[in-house]
């Protein structure tokens, strides 16, 4: 009922947001965030809603964006290339919300919130997570 599918996408001036339980899956595509207004987050998921980023490119524009927002919902990270202006705000969670990461690659620590089982290493100035 409020699951949501996102193959090949291209989105500039937005992200992907989540609410009231929506279950949305972003598949592949391209997100160069330049909000207009004020849109500060990549990825948003709130009220018990559930983000999986299976593989894409994004970029941030300015450091006050952040790439992750879970209020009381999870964000699911399998893959991906997280990069552009290195935000001042990577992540925030609130309200029990989780972002639990499986792979990509982050211009970030993302240490913080890899998954059992799998690590973050350093290249340079990127983060790769990969399985142990």
């Amino acid at each position: 009922d409020n699951h949501v599918e996102i193959f090949d996408a291209n989105f500039t001036r937005a992200g992907v947001y989540a609410a009231d339980g929506a279950d949305v899956v972003f598949h592949n595509g391209v997100i160069n965030h330049k909000p207009e207004r004020t849109s500060r987050y990549i990825f948003c998921a709130r009220y018990g809603s559930t983000i999986t980023i299976k593989d894409g490119t994004f970029n941030n524009d300015r450091a006050k964006n952040a790439y992750f927002w879970a209020e009381n919902s999870t964000i699911y990270v399998y893959g991906g290339n997280f990069g552009g202006v290195a935000s001042n705000n990577k992540v925030v969670l609130t309200n029990g919300g989780q972002l639990i990461i499986y792979g990509g690659t982050f211009n970030f620590d993302p240490t913080a919130w890899v998954a059992e089982g799998y690590a973050a290493t350093k290249n340079g100035s990127t983060w790769t997570v990969a399985a142990i």
